[in-house]
């Protein structure tokens, strides 16, 4: 027994001498700070008996201050309120590090520290973290609560953020950068001073959930993708620091009751933005969309106007709402698309608007004249086959829609639209006027869009007037002189009286006493203010069924003329009806600089002047074409001439010396200079302009001279237009009648049957189409009834405007038409002429193939060639 009873004592002798010595080993434990202050180093301070180590978990309870005197580190790390944590060394912690603050405020102030899990929560004070060189390993996670008036601060420089949870608030310095996830549903505010947001951005490689919560000073950037979901999303201004939302990645909005986001600031979308659900969001921002916004459910309401300069608009049944009756949804670029309602008014003044179901607008549609309606008809069906518009009457404005600008009418799938159909795409219950400057699609010129009474349908011309006009030039020198054209057309089986003609020209054109001629011959009243001059003819004249009559003036352009593109408006009464045109007609003025313009390479034809570039769009990758030119300075020196650009819409060229020419002796004469122009990127109907150079008389605002030479920037208008290229693509061949070959340079001419229109769905008209021609070919020829089909006026109704054709290497030509009865002529030397079949457009005639006859005839043979429409 008394054995027994000694080895007891021994062991609890020696359990009492190892619990009092120091510890040596690194084994997991845990460590608590004792007493209130002092530094990390003291030893005494410390439950443990030594300074923690990566293995230890950290204690520091409630209200201690702590001098960091030494590099610390920690397995986890807990800190209680009201305690004071700094000094100039790091803490390194393993794992979790959990800060909190109440009623008295928490901070903690190190150098270099690493804090891989962070969690941080203060209620009615502040948690703070300051480390403005916090190691790469921290925040992997940072998660933040807070109550009554708490907050967390996390003073750092520029920081990536693994995952981030606000759950309560988190004002921070930043930038910052999440990298994984992060869910907002407290505040985040901008700490410290300045007048820079504190930024903080969501990476492509994360997603952001928005449960709620506030921004204040905050630049909060989304490149992921998010949702909010939130009832309420505040935003607030900090000293002059303003809150801004900015979706650059893609955004899902879609609350489960009406919700809001208001305060002060401003939201942008510059990725994909969509909102979805029945309920309603309410944004009382300032807002700019330059992405993709999608209103697929519920309704989207703004209480400021809005102003979408790029991007795209598009409801997919769901609606766009203004603050009122007056609000506006101004497009000065970008697109509006799809299929939904807005109950707020649209000014489309250079955007494009482009429905693909049933749109019905609240208020007033106003277009104007550098705004685009696009319509795709792919289908009879209104709204399913092709986009369609219903403007209501709402209080204090009247259901409107109000027409200018361009139109876009193009074919979809294999619907082929013939004569006959009326597709109603606008109805306005208070109405629908106005009238398309232009037209472009497949469609065109064959269908058009017109606005009658509370309609506007998309159909072949009416039975109205078709006003046109076009100068006698394209390209003019100062001084020069030369006319205008004026045609009126008469579709119709009744005579047509025009009144009130009148032009409107920049005041530098002035025009010419006593050139007035043709269907009036009395002088126009002149008026000139500002800086255009108004031309009106007082006479009236008649316009029979069928026929055409023209008036022609003439201008002179002043020696002072700004260098550059003119335009003209034109206008007048016809049948009861007012058409007007604006932005037509276009005469380049000038420099003056060049002459002997030829083009060479490829299958290219000059027929105009200044050229066309007339090539076909199939094979256009693997052509090229050769400009040159002589330059001549039109001024009384110009200097040294060293380069001559050749711009061509944004990309410019460069022209060199052509040394097979030789060089006059004249002072002012350049020599000839030529270019290589590859086919790949040529803009069809843009010209091709010339810039010299010279040291005198530089043509461009400024110059890059970075990397050598010196590249324009910003030229000024007024080049010399040496080539308009025009794309078409085929719809018949000319061949050899005995070889097979294509005919080369075989003259096409365009005729059109006055008062004939081609059959409908329905009904046997003047001529036959494709669908009831009776045969798979195209036999006979048309009686020479027609008129021949003035080219170069505008707006065209033919396309490409130019007549007649020249065949290329390939025999290839073609037209888009108006609908009408069309044929052409065709000759060509060494062959017989022909003329073709009488066709009727629409629907569209691509299979008109010609063969001629070699033949000793001279030149009045005539041949063939087929209208249609491109598909």
């Amino acid at each position: 027994m008394r054995r027994w009873t000694m080895m007891i004592v021994w062991a609890m002798l020696l359990s009492t001498i190892a619990l009092a010595a120091p510890r040596t080993t690194q084994a997991a434990g845990s460590c608590t700070w004792n007493g209130t202050s002092g530094s990390w180093s003291d030893i005494t301070k410390w439950s443990c008996g030594q300074v923690p180590t990566s293995s230890d978990a950290v204690t520091i309870g409630f209200n201690k201050t702590i001098t960091l005197d030494v590099a610390a580190a920690a397995q986890s790390l807990n800190v209680s309120y009201g305690t004071t944590i700094s000094g100039q060394f790091p803490i390194a912690v393993v794992g979790a590090t959990t800060v909190t603050a109440d009623t008295i405020p928490t901070t903690i102030s190190t150098l270099g520290s690493s804090f891989p899990q962070l969690n941080l929560s203060a209620n009615n004070t502040l948690a703070t973290i300051t480390d403005p060189q916090l190691s790469a390993t921290s925040l992997l996670t940072l998660t933040t609560t807070t109550g009554g008036n708490g907050g967390v601060v996390l003073d750092t420089s520029a920081h990536n953020v693994g995952a981030l949870n606000v759950a309560g608030g988190l004002n921070f310095t930043g930038p910052l950068t999440v990298t994984n996830s992060m869910t907002l549903a407290g505040s985040l505010g901008a700490a410290g001073s300045g007048s820079t947001p504190a930024s903080l951005t969501v990476a492509s490689s994360a997603t952001l959930t928005i449960l709620g919560g506030t921004l204040t000073g905050v630049a909060l950037t989304n490149a992921g993708s998010a949702t909010l979901n939130a009832t309420n999303f505040l935003f607030q201004t900090s000293g002059s620091r303003k809150a801004s939302f900015t979706n650059s990645g893609t955004l899902v909005t879609a609350p489960t009751s009406d919700a809001n986001i208001n305060g002060t600031g401003s939201i942008i979308n510059s990725g994909t933005w969509r909102k979805q659900g029945a309920s309603t969001l309410a944004v009382y921002l300032s807002f700019t969309n330059r992405g993709t916004l999608l209103a697929e459910g519920g309704t989207l309401r703004f209480f400021d106007d809005i102003t979408q300069h790029t991007g795209e608009l598009r409801l997919v049944g769901g609606t766009v709402q203004g603050n009122n009756e007056f609000a506006s949804l101004s497009l000065t670029g970008g697109a509006l698309t799809g299929a939904g309602r807005l109950q707020i008014g649209v000014n489309n003044s250079g955007g494009v608007f482009a429905p693909t179901g049933l749109i019905t607008i609240a208020g007033l549609y106003t277009q104007g004249i550098t705004g685009t309606l696009a319509i795709t008809v792919s289908g009879l069906l209104r709204g399913t086959d092709f986009g369609a518009v219903d403007i209501e009457r709402v209080a204090n404005r009247n259901g409107e829609g109000r027409f200018n600008g361009q139109i876009q009418l193009n074919r979809g799938g294999s619907f082929r639209p013939v004569s006959g159909d009326r597709l109603p795409v606008f109805s306005c219950t208070a109405g629908c006027s106005g009238t398309f400057s232009g037209s472009s699609g497949n469609l065109t010129p064959a269908f058009g869009g017109f606005a009658a009474t509370t309609e506007l349908f998309v159909s072949e011309p009416e039975a109205a007037l078709a006003l046109r006009i076009g100068p006698s030039v394209r390209s003019v020198a100062h001084g020069a002189e030369f006319t205008y054209t004026v045609a009126a057309y008469n579709p119709t089986n009744t005579a047509i009286t025009v009144s009130n003609l009148r032009t409107t020209l920049p005041i530098s054109l002035t025009y010419r006493t006593g050139t007035t001629s043709g269907a009036i011959t009395t002088e126009p009243s002149d008026f000139a203010t500002g800086t255009t001059r108004t031309l009106i003819w007082a006479p009236t004249f008649s316009v029979p069924p069928g026929e055409t009559r023209t008036v022609i003036f003439g201008v002179r352009v002043d020696a002072n003329t700004p260098a550059g593109v003119k335009t003209i408006d034109l206008s007048a009464s016809a049948g009861g009806r007012a058409i007007a045109y604006s932005g037509i007609g276009a005469v380049n003025v000038n420099l003056g600089a060049a002459g002997n313009t030829s083009i060479a390479g490829g299958a290219v034809n000059v027929s105009t002047m200044p050229p066309t570039l007339f090539v076909g769009r199939s094979g256009l990758n693997n052509r090229s074409f050769q400009l040159r030119a002589r330059i001549r300075c039109p001024f009384p020196a110009c200097g040294t001439l060293s380069t001559v650009y050749i711009r061509h819409g944004s990309q410019i060229y460069l022209m060199q010396r052509d040394p097979n020419q030789t060089v006059s002796t004249q002072a002012n004469d350049y020599g000839f200079w030529k270019g290589q122009i590859p086919g790949t990127g040529v803009i069809p109907g843009v010209p091709f302009d010339l810039f010299p150079d010279w040291d005198d008389h530089r043509p461009c605002i400024a110059y890059d001279y970075g990397g050598g030479g010196g590249r324009p920037l910003g030229c000024v208008d007024g080049g010399d237009s040496i080539g308009i290229p025009q794309l078409y693509d085929p719809s018949g061949i000319i061949t050899n009648a005995r070889t097979g070959q294509p005919v080369v340079g075989a003259t096409v001419a365009l005729y059109r049957v006055p008062l004939a229109l081609p059959d409908t769905r329905t009904a046997t008209r003047q001529c036959r189409t494709l669908d009831t021609r009776g045969g798979s070919t195209w036999s006979g020829a048309a009686a020479d009834t027609g008129i021949f089909e003035i080219p170069g006026l505008e707006p065209p109704q033919i396309s490409p405007n130019i007549n007649p054709q020249i065949t290329g290497t390939d025999g290839r030509y073609g037209w888009n038409v108006v609908t009408g009865c069309w044929y052409v002529k065709v000759s060509a030397p060494g062959y017989v002429s022909r003329i073709s079949a009488l066709v009727g457009v629409p629907p569209e005639v691509t299979d008109l193939d010609m063969t001629l006859e070699p033949g000793n005839t001279p030149a009045a043979r005539r041949s063939l060639f087929l209208a249609w429409v491109r598909r």
